[in-house]
């Protein structure tokens, strides 16, 4: 239905209202809200130790909420919310980890029931077939690279050091 919101983004409304709230005070008017306060509020959420996503995901609902006021609710004058220009705090890339072939076998090894062992005899099945298949694939050092995509690039994925 139009208007209406699911109800997870109507929690996370609200708890980025709460946490706003707090920081500029309940009694502060929406007029009186500036950009000011919002990088304020973004400072203060990272210096909490927040995850920068989290803060991501602050800035972008509170900027839906302030165009909420100034579009369909006339509350502030067009172009007055006070994150829109504020920019999204970006977030470090980190590297792939995989399961060292140690931790592998300890899995094994703890387990034996029925399931385990058919869920690996599947997995070894699979891999078998994919070492087979040498169509599409080039295999050069430490990296696989696979040349079906569908702009024919090369995709490149690291392997594991063993």
């Amino acid at each position: 239905m139009v208007g209406q919101v699911a109800h997870a983004s109507l929690k996370d409304q609200l708890r980025a209202l709460r946490f706003f709230a707090d920081h500029v005070g309940p009694e502060t008017l929406l007029e009186q809200i500036t950009p000011r306060d919002a990088e304020s509020f973004v400072a203060a959420r990272l210096a909490s130790g927040v995850k920068p996503s989290t803060v991501n995901k602050d800035i972008r609902t509170l900027r839906g909420i302030f165009n909420l006021a100034i579009e369909p609710r006339c509350y502030l004058a067009e172009g007055t919310n006070p994150f829109r220009k504020i920019r999204e705090r970006k977030i470090a890339a980190q590297p792939p980890r995989y399961v060292t072939p140690e931790d592998f076998q300890k899995v094994v090894n703890s387990e034996n029931s029925l399931w385990w062992r058919a869920f690996l005899a599947q997995v070894t099945q699979l891999w078998d077939s994919f070492r087979n298949f040498r169509d599409g694939i080039l295999i050069s050092g430490a990296a696989v690279g696979f040349l079906r995509s569908k702009a024919d690039v090369v995709k490149t994925r690291p392997l594991a050091s063993r």
